[in-house]
C-alpha cells in the first residue's frame, strides 16, 4: 500500500471493547484503547517520502502489513469514464507493456450502494504491473505515473467509480438536504424505501434491499455512503473526477450539486480544502449547423461554477471527445492535464497548466470585445485562420454564427445579422466547432456571457423559442 507523506496518518480498526492496542510503523509507536463500540484509531505523524515500511498492529492478535511506501495518494472517482481501463483506450496496449511501476500502487473499491455510511469495504492494494494496469483507470494511471515520474514519489491511487451514476449518489445526505431539487428526491426516495418495507423489502434481508431489482438505481448518498464513506478518514493528497454524463438532463442543478459534493467530501475527510481536480466534459454528439441550446454545454457551465471553491482546478478536455462514443479513447491526454493541474497548484512546478477562460465582455457600436484570465503566454488559433466558434445576439436572443478577431489576447465578435448585440456565447454547443486555444495547448474553455434559460430549465419555452429562433434566421423578423 500507499500511505500519505507529509501529513498526519490515521490507521483504524475494530477490536473488543476496552482491549489495548498498539501499533508501531517507521519508527513510530502509539497505544490506544478499544471504546464501548468497539472501534480504535491511532494517529501518527507525518512520515517522509520513502519505504518500505513495516505496520504492525497487535492486540489480541497480531497484523503485519509489510512493503509499505509513504508517498502520494490520490482518491480517483466518478462514472464510466473514470472506470475507463487502460487496456480500452488509445495506445493502451504499447501502455500496458511498459506499465510495470512497482512504486505506483492501486486500489480499487468494490461497488456497493448503501443507506447509510459504511465503514468496511471490499478491495487491495496491488502493485501496477502489466496485469494490474490492464483493467485499472486509464485517467488515473496516466495521472499518477506522471506524478510519480515528476515528482519522484511513490503514488498511490484509490480507484471509486461506477459507470452512468449522478452527482448526488456521490454526496453526503446532509448536503443534499440543503438543497431544495435534492431534498425532494430524498423525500420521494424515503417513501419508497418506505412502501417498499411494507410489501416485504428485499429477500435477503433489509440490510440489502437497495440492490433489490425491484427498487430503481443511483438514489441520493447512496454511493457516498458505500464507497467514499469506508475510505475515510484515510489520509490523502487530493481527488481527481471525471463525472457528469449522467447528469446532463438536469444541468441547471448540477451547478449546486456538484460543489456539494466537494464540500460533503472535504468535511466528511475532517474539513480540509484538499485538491480537487476534475474533468469538464468533452465534446460529443452531432456538430449541429447552427447556434442552440445544449445540455452538455449547461453541464460544462455547471461544472465551472465549482472553480469558486478554494483548491479546485479544471481540465478542458472540448478537443478529446468523439462525436460517435461518449467514452472518448484519448484517456492519456485526460490524465495528463489532470497532473498538469497538480503539478502546478499542488507540487508548485513552474509550468503553464491552465486553459484560459473567459474574463469579461463589453459591447459597443455593434461589436463585442472579449477578455480572458489565464492566457499565459497568450492566446492562439489553432489549424486555421479564421477564428471559430463565437456567436452573438441581440435582445431577442436568437444567436448567429458570427466574425470573430484575435488580437492581443482579446477577441472581437461582430455579425451583421446582429446590429445591437447583447451577448456573446463560444464553443457552446455539445460538439462544437472551435479553434482558440493557449499557447500552451490547452484550449479556451467554453462560455457564455448571458443567463438565459437554457434547454434543461423551461423546457416547454425553450422549445418554441428554438423554433422561432429558426423561422428568424430564415425568414428574418
Amino acid at each position: 500500500m500507499v500511505l500519505q507523506a507529509s501529513e498526519e496518518i490515521r490507521i483504524w480498526g475494530w477490536g473488543e471493547p476496552g482491549e489495548c492496542v498498539n501499533l508501531t510503523l517507521a519508527g513510530q509507536s502509539r497505544t490506544c484503547c478499544v471504546d464501548q463500540e468497539g472501534d480504535w484509531e491511532i494517529s501518527l505523524g507525518p512520515v517522509d517520502p520513502g519505504g518500505p515500511h513495516e505496520l504492525i498492529v497487535s492486540a489480541s492478535n497480531e497484523i503485519r502489513v509489510k512493503d509499505i511506501l509513504v508517498g502520494e495518494v490520490w482518491v480517483c472517482a466518478g462514472q464510466s469514464n473514470m472506470a475507463f481501463p487502460l487496456e480500452g483506450s488509445l495506445h493502451g496496449e504499447s501502455e500496458i507493456q511498459k506499465s510495470e511501476f512497482p512504486e505506483i500502487r492501486l486500489f480499487r473499491v468494490n461497488r456497493k450502494m448503501a443507506t447509510k455510511p459504511l465503514r468496511e469495504l471490499q478491495g487491495r492494494w496491488e502493485k501496477c504491473s502489466p496485469d494490474t494496469a490492464r483493467i485499472f483507470s486509464a485517467v488515473a494511471y496516466h495521472f499518477g505515473k506522471e506524478i510519480h515520474e515528476t515528482q519522484h514519489t511513490p503514488v498511490g491511487l484509490i480507484l471509486s467509480c461506477w459507470g452512468g451514476t449522478p452527482a448526488e449518489a456521490w454526496t453526503e445526505e446532509s448536503y443534499l438536504r440543503a438543497i431544495p431539487a435534492q431534498l425532494e428526491a430524498i423525500q420521494e426516495w424515503e417513501s419508497e424505501i418506505a412502501a417498499f418495507e411494507t410489501q416485504g423489502g428485499a429477500e435477503d434481508g433489509p440490510s440489502n434491499f437497495i440492490e433489490d431489482p425491484r427498487l430503481s438505481n443511483w438514489r441520493p448518498a447512496t454511493l457516498f455512503n458505500g464507497m467514499v464513506a469506508p475510505l475515510i478518514p484515510f489520509s490523502l493528497r487530493g481527488v481527481i473526477w471525471y463525472q457528469g454524463e449522467a447528469n446532463a438532463r438536469k444541468a441547471h442543478e448540477y451547478g449546486d450539486l456538484f460543489q456539494a459534493t466537494i464540500s460533503s467530501w472535504r468535511t466528511a475527510w475532517g474539513g480540509s480544502d484538499f485538491p480537487f481536480l476534475f474533468v469538464q466534459l468533452p465534446n460529443w454528439g452531432e456538430v449541429d449547423d447552427e447556434p442552440g441550446e445544449s445540455d452538455w454545454a449547461e453541464l460544462r457551465e455547471a461544472q465551472s461554477k465549482s472553480l469558486e471553491l478554494p483548491n479546485t482546478e479544471m481540465a478542458v478536455t472540448l478537443d478529446l471527445g468523439e462525436a460517435d462514443d461518449v467514452h472518448p479513447k484519448k484517456k492519456r491526454e485526460v490524465g495528463h492535464r489532470l497532473a498538469l493541474l497538480a503539478r502546478a497548484q499542488v507540487y508548485n512546478e513552474t509550468l503553464s497548466a491552465l486553459s484560459p477562460r473567459f474574463k469579461s465582455a463589453s459591447f459597443q457600436n455593434g461589436k463585442a470585445e472579449i477578455t480572458f484570465r489565464d492566457v499565459g503566454e497568450g492566446l492562439e488559433i489553432s489549424d486555421n485562420e479564421t477564428l471559430l466558434g463565437f456567436a452573438i445576439a441581440g435582445d431577442n436572443r436568437v444567436f448567429y454564427y458570427a466574425n470573430a478577431n484575435l488580437s492581443e489576447n482579446r477577441v472581437t465578435v461582430w455579425s451583421d445579422n446582429v446590429p445591437d448585440p447583447v451577448a456573446v456565447r463560444y464553443a457552446w454547443d455539445h460538439n462544437p466547432l472551435f479553434n482558440l486555444y493557449g499557447i500552451n495547448g490547452l484550449p479556451v474553455a467554453p462560455f457564455r456571457t448571458d443567463t438565459w434559460p437554457g434547454r434543461t430549465q423551461d423546457t416547454f419555452s425553450n422549445l418554441i423559442h428554438s423554433l422561432k429562433s429558426k423561422a428568424i434566421r430564415r425568414f428574418g423578423d
